[in-house]
């Protein structure tokens, strides 16, 4: 394990210890996939954004191809409700 100097405290760095988490980012707003999309890639080193959907039926079309570990979803879609949409068995953390 490995250190890095940050706010004069050392904190370990676990990155190479840790698996990627895959996700998709599910959301029917360009702007608010970008900032998303932007903010994992900065932020989350150890998240993988495989892809982005704007619809409901993009969406079950990409989580059962891709099997992501968890997903980005917006409930508030014009279609279909995001949690209305999937009848694939997840675990929902709010």
């Amino acid at each position: 394990m490995t250190c890095n100097f940050d706010n004069q405290m050392l904190i370990p760095n676990t990155t190479s210890m840790m698996k990627t988490l895959k996700t998709l980012i599910i959301d029917d707003e360009q702007k608010g996939h970008n900032l998303l999309n932007e903010l994992v890639k900065r932020y989350c080193p150890d998240v993988e954004v495989l892809g982005l959907a704007e619809s409901a039926t993009e969406a079950i079309k990409l989580i059962r191809q891709l099997k992501p570990d968890f997903i980005f979803l917006d409930i508030q879609m014009p279609e279909v409700k995001g949690f209305e949409m999937v009848d694939i068995d997840f675990e929902i953390v709010l």
